[in-house]
């Protein structure tokens, strides 16, 4: 069953190019969720194409990303398959009268199991790849002039099971797919250092239920095409060769995405709306972040040769809108933090992300890099209301310099 869902995944990420979905299309870096979510002020390799492109300007050459793979899954997600594959042909034998294959007995049991368990569990299944990149060393006479140009991809759906009244239980599997197109430009002028995005999005959502009868037969969804071009805007301030400030603000003046209409011929019964054509947009979202890098001597005892520390207040306008933040519980929400330790080819990484616990590791071999990181995002309004935790991972081919040591 696992192996069917990713196969349904990837035909959806391989086949949409031209699509995607509602909400921002925001890759979040594996290196900075290990450190608990904060780069505004650290964004100096591919990921300041959604952090803050102001920091690729600590870069002393260039960068380039041939190829990378990152999958995600949620902790619920491994416990539903697994659920899933060992109750797979009974579920498939739910609507039979013959008691040789399915007991009045265990089907109340199945019954029960996701009604109190099985459909509380937040599933959630991550995939993008390949994604590709380039940002170019310093430019100019002086070298302060930056540029880069980055095609990304990420398709990510949840699956719920429910019952459905008296009837056959059914899995739902719905979600996005994006595919973005994002020219990066940044300039410093002396200790601040000023940066561009501009991104054309292509979008689509899809939705599909079937019977849990019908587990082996998910077909292609339904998809329903949107697209729209977006700017974000980012700022460093350098208030030390170690110590910096920055500030981004995505999505300036609200991104329009403009959906199709799907046709009527293309929807089925398991599709209860007319899926008109609809504008939705992607409202602006400001970050502000801290980023220091100790003296190397302060850590000589450890033998860590370089450490960087980061603190983050994400998307700090409030849930209502109104740009203010009413209680310590929201603030908490919006706090990020963490802590990286490199000893040459190997990095480690701990951090809070909104209060919880944030993890991860990062392997390089020349060209060859992984990266881990385990983490918790809060889905509900504030810490402690409905955390889920994740795992991802990344595999990618990657060339170029670092940044400047001792510095950010």
């Amino acid at each position: 069953m696992i192996k069917r869902i990713f196969l349904v995944l990837l035909a959806i990420l391989f086949n949409s190019f031209i699509f995607a979905a509602e909400k921002p299309f925001f890759l979040r870096g594996i290196r900075t969720l290990g450190m608990g979510g904060p780069y505004t002020a650290v964004a100096n390799d591919q990921n300041a194409f959604f952090y803050n492109p102001a920091g690729v300007t600590s870069r002393k050459n260039y960068l380039f990303t041939l190829a990378e793979i990152r999958v995600g899954v949620s902790e619920d997600f491994l416990e539903f398959v697994q659920w899933l594959d060992d109750n797979q042909d009974d579920l498939e034998n739910f609507d039979s009268d013959d008691s040789n294959k399915l007991t009045k007995e265990r089907k109340a049991e199945l019954r029960r199991d996701i009604s109190n368990e099985i459909s509380t569990y937040k599933n959630t299944l991550s995939i993008s790849a390949p994604n590709f990149n380039y940002i170019s060393g310093p430019l100019g006479i002086d070298g302060t002039t930056f540029w880069g140009l980055g095609i990304f991809d990420n398709v990510e759906a949840s699956f719920k099971m429910e019952e459905a009244g008296l009837l056959v239980p059914e899995l739902e599997v719905k979600g996005n797919a994006d595919l973005a197109g994002i020219f990066l430009l940044s300039h410093k002028f002396d200790k601040i250092s000023a940066g561009l995005n501009v991104k054309y999005l292509a979008r689509v959502s899809f939705l599909e239920k079937k019977s849990v009868l019908l587990l082996d037969e998910i077909d292609d969804p339904i998809l329903q095409p949107g697209k729209g071009w977006g700017v974000d805007v980012g700022l460093n301030y350098d208030l030390a060769d170690n110590l910096k400030i920055g500030m981004m603000v995505s999505d300036i003046g609200a991104t329009k995405i403009d959906y199709g209409k799907v046709d009527d011929d293309d929807l089925t019964d398991n599709y209860d709306d007319s899926r008109s054509a609809r504008s939705d947009l992607i409202y602006p979202r400001v970050n502000f972040g801290v980023a220091y890098k100790p003296l190397k001597e302060w850590f000589n005892v450890l033998f860590v040769p370089d450490v960087s520390l980061a603190l983050d207040f994400r998307d700090i306008t409030d849930e209502d809108g109104d740009g203010e933040i009413e209680d310590v519980a929201e603030f908490l929400k919006k706090t990020h933090m963490g802590a990286e330790f490199t000893w040459k080819f190997l990095s480690g990484r701990i951090g809070l992300n909104s209060g919880y616990p944030t993890a991860g590791i990062g392997f390089y071999l020349w060209a060859l890099k992984f990266d881990y990181a385990y983490y918790t995002d809060e889905k509900g309004m504030y810490p402690g209301d409905s955390p889920e935790s994740f795992h991802m991972a990344s595999v990618s081919l990657r060339f170029g310099e670092t940044v400047k040591k001792d510095r950010l």
